[in-house]
């Protein structure tokens, strides 16, 4: 697919052809990034909910029932969570600054 795209001589191409080009690309760019963020960070671990729970002074049925206003939590299947470790560690450091 990248070959395809390296291989387009924008000089050959006519300013309509151009324009067409940009959309494509632009709206291509813009779903690839939805797509990276929707998955998350990769350079983060996703750790198992009982080591989160252990981290965060909570317990596994706590994680499971907030799950979805927990911003760390992470569904990796229909039932399960994982917990992102740098997700876990931010939300200690924003809770302990909390007044």
């Amino acid at each position: 697919m990248t070959d395809e795209l390296a291989q387009i001589d924008p000089t050959t191409l006519d300013r309509r052809e151009l324009l067409d080009l940009l959309v494509v690309l632009s709206t291509t760019a813009t779903r690839v990034g939805a797509e990276l963020a929707r998955r998350g960070d990769t350079d983060d671990d996703l750790i198992p909910v009982s080591l989160a729970a252990r981290r965060l002074g909570v317990s596994r049925q706590y994680l499971y029932a907030k799950a979805d206003r927990l911003p760390f939590l992470r569904r990796v299947g229909s039932r399960a969570l994982r917990a992102s470790a740098r997700g876990v560690e931010e939300y200690l450091r924003s809770e302990r600054a909390r007044p």
